[in-house]
């Protein structure tokens, strides 16, 4: 997104400027959609493993082995 910004403030013309800015709003939400999407896989993974380390310590405690 810096960069598209960069970009355009580099463009002439108010027009151009005003069409390369309409697409820059939508650009930084799907950014920030996928950035959120990485957040919630990692704590999926985390929630997996934590589950995973319960159920085998549970294992180990229960049968001694």
């Amino acid at each position: 997104q810096f960069v598209g910004y960069a970009y355009i403030a580099t463009v002439p013309g108010t027009t151009t400027y005003a069409t390369l800015a309409a697409w820059l709003g939508p650009l930084r939400e799907f950014g920030l959609g996928v950035l959120l999407a990485g957040i919630v896989l990692a704590l999926a993974t985390i929630a997996r493993a934590l589950t995973f380390q319960f159920a085998r310590i549970t294992q180990i405690i229960t049968t001694g082995r």
